[in-house]
């Protein structure tokens, strides 16, 4: 009952896996008419008919297809042996549309660019796996993957970027130049940032890209390898090679007058002073960068993969909370996670609650808190095939369990442990390990499965230093059969904490070795001990790290320790 042209628009049609407006309707279905009226006249026929649907309420009128008449469409397409022809045409303009969604995203704010490119993800799925199947055409799938980048990060893909670029990869032909292959290498960084963690290909990728970037002069992408190799360092616990990375993006962004870019090297250098245990000097840049983006909104939140504002909000949290500032880090923590449910963005989501909210209440052994979170933090990596923030979820729910209920099967453990070295994860990346390890001692569980963590914990001899060390080695005392030994590593962590200017591990070690040199009949030194953290106290500190004190300082004859009033500016 159609014409002969409304059935050979339909079914060409019927290619396109979501809404499409006019021009790319014109594009791929009738390319061979030379009036653009005509396309229009034929569409308007279909949609008389009801076999398609327009939506008027959009800024361009867009199409689309009720699923029964796509299928039926698609059908009569193959009938008429017109796929690959059509195929290729619909692969080419989604090529297109990739390479003007990802010039727009260096120019075109957040909210526009969704707004704008919103309905394109599933088309550009259809062409990638037509391009990449034996029919398709290779170049073109390599092309538009290259340009693909924005699409993986704005929506947080990147476990589906990781896999169609490894095949993508794995089908490398003589025709991919340098530039393409240093592209998908930057996009394959950045998923396997995300979707895996800081596995040894992680690593690899950036590197290439890199050394691509250098010789190309391609200034953004060598920012953006900077960017991920100071995160997969910092993730395997070389903290130095971090900063370097990250020292290296705040000098070239200079150079470049690159001030986003620069802001977002104070902030990352200031993470990698924090995890080197540099507390003052972290919090010194991380105020910095946090100064340039409350002024600065960019026009791309999500140029590095993430918000760069909420982040180093999480991460200062975590900092607050070392200094002494328990109340001010999880006031912090509280924005950092409520603003970025606002944003819509998964990555962005999952790193405020992981490194900020749930971070910050493990410190304060607030293992109620981190449970009530975790959920929330597991089901959104889960839907977006956030690997990494997904294990870390799992690490927190492990903690949050023990924690609270003592009664956690060996074989969880084990499981937990191999996921942990798989990835390879630093276990000196948080405290979840650490405190994992000592509550299981505790409670007298099965370490057997645990046995390489336990050790690397329990040597009395650590020559690490790092930003938990001071809790590490305050762990390891615990961890030893003798007391004298457990005298050595307090006094070890105690020292350590004074000098990294730890306040909240100063007043938790300050209290336990009160209490050990008690219960020696060394009442003096336990005495001295516990007034110097008096007299330096943290102005508001975790209530369960108080409280403890408190009770020691009762036990000693000394004046309680109560918490203070925040400071202004904090």
């Amino acid at each position: 009952m159609l014409s002969e042209g409304e059935q050979r628009l339909l079914r060409r049609l019927a290619l396109f896996a979501s809404s499409f407006d006019a021009q790319a309707a014109r594009a791929v279905a009738t390319p061979e008419d030379d009036d653009p009226w005509l396309s229009l006249d034929l569409l308007g026929s279909l949609v008389e008919k009801s076999l398609l649907l327009l939506d008027l309420n959009r800024p361009v009128p867009r199409y689309r297809f009720l699923e029964n008449i796509r299928f039926y469409a698609l059908e009569k397409l193959a009938e008429s042996g017109d796929v690959d022809i059509t195929a290729e045409r619909h692969a080419r303009y989604f090529l297109e549309m990739a390479r003007r969604a990802s010039n727009d995203w260096k120019t075109l704010p957040t909210q526009e660019w969704r707004a704008t490119y919103a309905d394109v993800i599933d088309d550009l799925r259809a062409a990638l796996d037509w391009s990449f199947s034996p029919n398709g055409d290779l170049a073109t799938g390599m092309s538009t993957l290259a340009n693909a980048t924005p699409f993986w990060i704005q929506l947080s893909l990147h476990d589906e970027c990781r896999r169609r670029i490894t095949l993508a990869l794995a089908h490398r032909s003589e025709t991919l130049d340098k530039e393409h292959e240093m592209l998908l290498l930057a996009a394959l960084g950045t998923a396997l940032s995300w979707a895996i963690g800081p596995v040894p290909e992680t690593g690899a990728a950036w590197h290439k890209a890199l050394t691509f970037a250098q010789e190309l002069n391609a200034s953004e992408i060598a920012l953006q390898a900077r960017y991920g190799l100071w995160l997969y360092n910092l993730r395997c616990g070389h903290y130095e090679a971090a900063l370097e990375h990250a020292e290296e993006l705040l000098l070239r962004s200079s150079l470049l007058q690159d001030l986003e870019a620069r802001a977002v090297g104070q902030r990352i250098s200031g993470v990698a002073e924090h995890f080197l245990g540099n507390h003052d000097r972290a919090r010194e840049l991380i105020d910095s960068s946090l100064r340039w983006f409350d002024a600065n909104r960019p026009q791309q939140a999500f140029r590095f993969g993430l918000d760069q504002r909420l982040a180093a909000l999480a991460f200062l949290s975590r900092v607050l909370w070392i200094q002494g500032f328990a109340d001010e880090a999880k006031a912090m923590s509280r924005t950092a996670v409520s603003e970025a449910h606002q944003l819509d963005h998964a990555n962005t989501l999952c790193c405020a609650l992981a490194e900020g909210w749930c971070t910050v209440s493990a410190l304060d052994g607030d293992f109620s808190a981190v449970g009530s979170e975790v959920k929330c933090l597991q089901y959104i990596a889960r839907e977006h095939g956030l690997g990494f923030w997904n294990t870390y979820g799992d690490l927190f729910e492990l903690w949050a369990q023990i924690s609270g209920e003592g009664c956690v099967p060996a074989s969880r453990l084990a499981a937990a442990l191999a996921t942990i070295e798989r990835l390879g994860f630093d276990p000196e990346y948080s405290v979840l390990l650490s405190d994992i390890v000592l509550a299981a001692h505790r409670e007298k569980l099965d370490l057997r499965a645990f046995s390489s963590v336990t050790a690397h914990f329990s040597s009395p001899y650590r020559e690490t230093m790092n930003w938990g060390e001071p809790e590490f080695q305050r762990i390891s005392a615990h961890l030893q059969a003798s007391n004298d030994v457990a005298l050595i590593c307090l006094r070890r962590a105690l020292a350590i904490s004074r000098q990294q200017k730890a306040k909240a591990w100063t007043l938790r070690i300050a209290a336990e070795l009160a209490e050990l040199l008690a219960d020696r009949g060394q009442q003096k030194e336990a005495r001295t001990a516990l007034a110097a953290v008096l007299d330096d106290r943290p102005l508001t500190s975790a209530a369960r790290d108080l409280a403890a004190a408190n009770l020691v300082a009762a036990r000693l004859g000394l004046t309680s320790l109560r918490a203070a009033p925040s400071q202004d500016g904090i």
